[in-house]
């Protein structure tokens, strides 16, 4: 099964999308797509235009919002449950952030540094007229955004393959981010909400002052420093390295493609989509901003099966019924069948309780009397046939039949010498007479019939 991930990098004039194609949970294809224009909703039109606008309902979107639109901060809450955690967070925010809670969206990660009586949080707080022209352009676009994160958080998914340890810094249109990661996590980071010029003497200064900041407490690390974005990666790498830094752009390959550096956040983003456990960052697409569309198609997905499922139950049902009726229509045939040939085998049972019994005790009975008729002769019924046959259409009485070893002695009456004749002559073309012939013929007394005598010499077995 084909499952899609896209990750969407907004700017402030352009956009980057990032599509991971996976078959059976394993990484197939990386696509990079990017649209520049001065309208969000223009922007992502011409982005969902490249997939088609057939997401799957296992395919996900995930995109951020600037880092500089929300207030972070981090807490200790007194009780480790989850729910009291997310309950306490706007509270706990509303005195150390410079607008009201009421007007923001809370979101927060718990930290795995949390000690037996204290929760350490990560917790953020956006405006929400912010949240809602995203959302507004993305439904705009019919673009389903499932997941709407924050740099740097939603960068860590992919550089935790690249790095353990290192200094990461983001430039864009927007907003200069240095983080600092150490064993794969977000350590710190300091932001500087303008878009930085690399030869800018002030701005290289910044960095440095950024980068001395976070480093304060690890002066022994001698830490790369890694650059990823839009801007000129080139002319900022040379400069830090001209001030003893170990700078160079962050090189990363996927499924045999060379992630380039303005591409970054968004596959990181696509990274995030994919659900791996392990990912701990934001989503401010919950409570009332959660994506309805979602549930939507996966409830009219499971009206569907439900629907196939109910019909096929139906057609299996009605396919054994009919089945059935015609087993119970084929067995009435096959019993009318039985009892007419039976009533005209042995017509003189009138009364059928077990056709097959009765038909197995009938038979029996007829080789009874069969051995009084030719004791073991097997030949007796096939000879009595025989007679039968050649004497159908002719007055012809048998009175007496001898059954020897070899031969037959047949008495009688018939009409005329020719019908006796004609009947030896039809019994001679018998596979079972070798020779027929008439010892004696003559006239009755009366002069009506003729009694004769004929020996039939049977071929031996």
């Amino acid at each position: 099964m084909k499952k899609r991930f896209l990750g969407l990098d907004i700017g402030s004039t352009s956009c980057y999308l990032t599509l991971l194609e996976y078959e059976k949970n394993e990484l197939k294809a990386v696509r990079f797509y990017s649209s520049k224009g001065d309208e969000l909703a223009d922007q992502l039109i011409e982005l969902y235009d490249h997939v088609d606008r057939h997401l799957g309902i296992s395919d996900r979107v995930a995109a951020a919002l600037p880092a500089k639109t929300a207030y972070v901060r981090k807490l200790e809450l007194p009780f480790r449950d989850s729910k009291k955690i997310i309950a306490a967070i706007p509270f706990s925010l509303s005195s150390q952030i410079p607008v009201s809670i009421d007007d923001c969206l809370t979101s927060a990660i718990i930290n795995n540094k949390s000690t037996k009586d204290l929760s350490h949080v990560t917790a953020a707080a956006i405006p929400r007229d912010r949240v809602e022209k995203v959302l507004s352009s993305a439904a705009e676009a019919e673009m389903p955004l499932h997941i709407l994160d924050l740099p740097p958080f939603s960068l860590m998914p992919l550089v935790a393959q690249k790095t353990q340890d290192a200094i990461l810094i983001t430039i864009n249109s927007q907003e200069t981010l240095i983080s600092f990661i150490r064993s794969g996590q977000l350590e710190d980071y300091q932001l500087l909400p303008k878009q930085i010029q690399p030869a800018a003497k002030g701005d290289i200064q910044n960095i440095s002052r950024a980068i001395k900041t976070l480093t304060a407490h690890d002066k022994d690390m001698n830490l790369p420093v890694l650059i990823v974005g839009d801007g000129d990666i080139e002319t900022l790498a040379t400069h830090l390295n001209d001030i003893g830094y170990d700078a160079q752009e962050l090189a990363l390959n996927l499924a045999g493609e060379i992630v380039p550096p303005a591409y970054f956040h968004a596959t990181s983003l696509a990274f995030r989509a994919s659900g791996a456990k392990e990912q701990k960052s934001f989503n401010f697409r919950s409570g009332i901003y959660a994506l309805k569309g979602e549930w939507q198609k996966l409830k009219r997905a499971l009206w569907l099966t439900a629907a196939l499922t109910i019909i096929s139950a139906l057609v299996v049902t009605t396919t054994a019924m009919i089945q059935y009726r015609t087993r119970v229509n084929q067995l009435d045939i096959l019993q009318k069948e039985m009892t007419q040939l039976f009533q005209q085998t042995f017509s003189t049972q009138t009364v059928i309780v077990d056709i097959p019994l009765q038909m197995k005790s009938s038979i029996r009975q007829l080789r009874e009397k069969m051995n009084f008729i030719g004791g073991s002769q097997p030949q007796i019924l096939p000879l009595l046939k025989l007679l039968s046959d050649a004497t159908e259409n002719v007055a012809f009485a048998v009175e007496e039949l001898t059954i020897g070893s070899n031969e037959v002695k047949v008495s009688g009456s018939a009409p005329s010498f020719d019908a006796i004749n004609k009947v030896t002559e039809q019994l001679e073309t018998s596979a079972l007479i070798q020779k027929a012939q008439v010892a004696e013929a003559q006239m009755a007394l009366k002069g009506e019939k003729i009694n004769f005598r004929l020996i039939l010499d049977l071929v031996p077995n």
